[in-house]
């Protein structure tokens, strides 16, 4: 980690544990070289603007964790499963 970038890669080992137990099915906060699912959304789809659904995962950019955690939250309320990564 260093402080010219608040954007880390999920440790490739780590999510595929979770990917076993929780079953994820969508990267809600991926970038193209790095998406943890066939399913995800990149900076340009926006995830804080898409419908959540099914079991998610997220890691988000450090800077934006709020806004992530409130839309996780949110999600979870309409029935989306959300694991998240964060600092």
């Amino acid at each position: 980690m260093s402080r010219e970038s608040d954007v880390w890669a999920t440790p490739p080992e780590f999510f595929e544990k979770l990917k076993e137990v929780f079953r994820i099915d969508r990267d809600v906060c991926a970038l193209p070289f790095n998406a943890k699912c066939d399913r995800f959304w990149t900076p340009e789809d926006d995830g804080l603007k898409q419908d959540w659904e099914g079991v998610c995962f997220m890691n988000p950019p450090f800077s934006e964790t709020e806004l992530w955690v409130q839309k996780s939250v949110d999600s979870a309320m309409n029935g989306a499963v959300v694991i998240a990564l964060l600092p």
